[in-house]
């Protein structure tokens, strides 16, 4: 990795994105005073430009996975690690691949997953 923020730990990774839409026009209700909502130094959301869910998935994920990387150097987004996630805890394995519009479903597919489904 180039910057370790590029890593597998997203910026809103403890937001819970992984029920995400990557169509979504409109943040889920949060505590705006939440730290971790805030777009303050040391922040996970510091720097962060999106306004939608959609557009963190187009700049923040799949930019980084179309992202051409140097010749001996690991792609940018190799793998995405996902944390205090509850989608894949509280639903069954039908609705988490019924949701085809989260982030969830979206991140399986990119791996290679969705030949399997």
């Amino acid at each position: 990795l180039q910057d370790p923020r590029d890593g597998p730990l997203l910026p809103f990774v403890f937001l819970g994105m992984d029920g995400w839409n990557v169509t979504g026009l409109k943040m889920p209700e949060h505590d705006p005073y939440s730290f971790l909502w805030q777009n303050v130094s040391g922040a996970p959301m510091f720097g962060v430009r999106c306004q939608t869910p959609k557009e963190c998935w187009k700049e923040y994920v799949m930019k980084r996975f179309q992202e051409k990387s140097s010749s001996g150097e690991a792609p940018v987004l190799s793998f995405v690690k996902l944390a205090q996630c509850d989608e894949p805890e509280t639903q069954s394995r039908e609705a988490l691949l019924a949701a085809k519009d989260s982030y969830f479903y979206n991140m399986l597919r990119l791996s290679g997953l969705a030949a399997a489904m």
